[in-house]
This record gives C-alpha cells, structure tokens and sequence, in this order.
C-alpha cells in the first residue's frame, strides 16, 4: 500500500544522521509525517502501521548510534513514545549544549503510565521510563477566574516567570528509550 512505500521513503531520508541540521543547531527529529495522519490536526495512525514506524525509528536510532559514536563526542539520542498521542512519537539526537535541554526535557512520572497497546512487546524487549506530556498553559489577563481555577485543578505543577503564570496540564503518557553517551570528566 501507499503509506508503507511512504513510510519506506522516509526511513530512507532519514537514516543518515543529518549533519547539517546537527551542526546548525545541535539537534535533529526523525518523526512520523506522513498524510492523512500528519495533516493540520494530528491523528493516530491505525496500529499496525504505528508497529511498523516504531520498527523504522529503531532502525534509524542505531543508524544515528553508529555515526554519532564514531564522531567521538557526548551525544543524547533518545525514542520518544507518546501515548495516546502516537503521531507524535519520534528519535531525537542532540549534541553540544543541547543535550542537557533534551535529557531535562521531560518529567519523569512516578505514577502508573500507560505504554502504546500497539507495541507492548517492546516494553520487554527494550529499557524505558515513563515521563509526562506536558503542555504548558500561560495565563493571561483575558483569561475568566472560572476557567483559571479549572486549569489550575488540572495541572500538576505552576510556575511564575517574571510576572506571567504557567500552568502544566497533562496531555498523556512518554514513554523514553535513551542511548544517550554522556562521559563524566
């Protein structure tokens, strides 16, 4: 079918590191973006395709392991899972001063998470921890008393940044597989 030869094309684009990117400015996603799943509202591919890219960004992380070892500096390169939201699932390597942003990214989450359904033999196969999806809601001046007070029962945590208040609202699981090399001089 057309969305496995899409799917092959852009493994293919993306196996090799893209130095470029990496050099411009310190990191580089492989990510799923094919249509219909990929079009202006993100949607979850059916399960069995959702298998065979997660198969794909294994191939591309060793590919991404292989290069970046050889270059001989510390790296993060990590699989991110999200749940429910798989369509946004991706390998991310960082090198340089952006590895610490990417390692902090994310909370770890102690509570129970749920890992993809549709790929549950990797929980075994693979190390993973479960971190929070996050997403950030910066409340402003339009914003009614009522609807504040339901984000802040939403939210896990707040912050003040300057004078302006940010909410962290869960959106879902992360579920990350790290082969990060970071030596310690």
């Amino acid at each position: 079918p057309e969305y496995l030869r899409k799917l092959d094309r852009l493994e293919k684009n993306f196996l090799p590191l893209n130095q470029a990117d990496l050099a411009a400015s310190g990191w580089t996603a492989y990510q799923l973006w094919i249509a219909p799943f990929s079009n202006l509202v993100k949607r979850n591919p059916p399960g069995w395709y959702f298998r065979r890219y997660v198969e794909s960004m294994f191939r591309v992380m060793q590919q991404w392991e292989q290069e970046l070892i050889a270059q001989g500096d510390d790296y993060y390169l990590a699989l991110w899972l999200f749940e429910p939201a798989h369509a946004i699932s991706q390998v991310v390597a960082a090198t340089g001063n952006r590895i610490d942003f990417y390692r902090q990214r994310f909370r770890p989450k102690a509570a129970p998470a749920r890992f993809p359904q549709c790929v549950a033999p990797l929980q075994l196969q693979h190390p993973w921890t479960a971190h929070w999806h996050l997403n950030e809601y910066w409340i402003d001046e339009d914003d009614s008393p009522a609807e504040i007070a339901h984000l802040r029962h939403l939210a896990i945590d707040e912050k003040t940044v300057d004078t302006q208040t940010v909410l962290f609202i869960p959106d879902g699981d992360l579920w990350i597989h790290d082969r990060s090399r970071l030596r310690t001089d």
